[in-house]
C-alpha cells in the first residue's frame, strides 16, 4: 500500500496519495473520471469507471504500481485559505483528509510498449479550472522528482483538439514536438496526440517515439 504519510506540498496545494479502502477516496476518483469535461478532454482515452468498486480496483492497482515503479496516481486537494501562505506550519498528515479534493495528476511510465521516460497527466473538476492549480501541481510534483528521485526528463501527451491541456503544457514551458504516434496508451493500438517534453535536448526517438 502507498505511504498514506506521504504528501508533496505547493503554495494552496497537496499532493498525497489515494487510499483504496477509503470509500471518500473511491467516490472522490468515481466522480472526477465520470466528469463529461475531463471525459471529453482525453480524446476517447477517458477512464471507465461503473461504480465504487471498480474505482477502489483502479486504484489499488494505481498503488501497487507506485510500489513496483515509483511513478503513479496522485490527489491533488485545496489547502484551506488558513494554511496558503509561507508562514504556516506544514500541515500534518490527519489533516489531509478535511482539505478539498479538486482533480488528480499522475506520472507514469508506460512500459514495455510505450515511451521510455515518464509523462505526466492531469484531470481537475470544472468549478476549479482556469485558476492556475493544474500548472502549480506540476511544478511541485516535477521538482519533487528531479530533486528527490533524480528524474529530469519528461513527457508528456494530450489530444491536440484540447486547447485547455496544451496551455497547461505551454504555461510550463514545455517543448512542442507536434503530432506524433504513441504506444501504450490504448492497448494493442498507437494513439495520435501532440507530444511534449521537458528536459531533452535532443529528438525523441531514443525514448521510443
Amino acid at each position: 500500500m502507498a505511504d498514506p504519510n506521504f504528501y508533496i506540498e505547493t503554495p494552496r496545494l497537496i499532493l498525497s496519495h489515494m487510499n483504496p479502502t477509503l470509500d471518500t477516496h473511491c467516490d472522490f476518483f468515481l466522480e472526477l473520471s465520470n466528469t463529461p469535461e475531463v471525459r471529453a478532454g482525453n480524446g476517447g482515452l477517458a477512464l471507465t469507471l461503473a461504480d465504487r468498486e471498480a474505482a477502489r480496483t483502479n486504484i489499488s492497482e494505481n498503488n501497487r504500481h507506485i510500489q513496483s515503479t515509483g511513478y503513479g496516481r496522485y490527489f491533488i486537494s485545496l489547502k484551506p485559505s488558513s494554511l496558503s501562505s509561507a508562514d504556516t506550519p506544514t500541515p500534518v498528515p490527519e489533516q489531509l483528509e478535511t482539505f478539498t479534493k479538486i482533480g488528480s495528476l499522475s506520472i507514469k511510465v508506460r512500459l514495455p510498449d510505450g515511451p521510455t521516460l515518464p509523462d505526466i497527466g492531469f484531470a481537475l473538476l470544472t468549478p476549479f479550472a482556469g485558476q492556475g492549480y493544474v500548472t502549480e501541481a506540476a511544478k511541485g510534483l516535477l521538482t519533487y522528482f528531479q530533486q528527490v528521485r533524480g528524474q529530469t526528463k519528461f513527457l508528456g501527451y494530450c489530444d491536440p483538439a484540447n486547447a485547455k491541456s496544451m496551455a497547461v503544457f505551454k504555461r510550463l514551458g514545455w517543448r512542442d514536438h507536434g503530432g506524433r504516434g504513441i504506444k501504450g496508451l490504448a492497448a494493442g493500438r498507437i494513439v495520435n496526440g501532440n507530444v511534449w517534453s521537458f528536459g531533452v535536448e535532443s529528438g525523441l526517438e531514443e525514448f521510443g517515439l
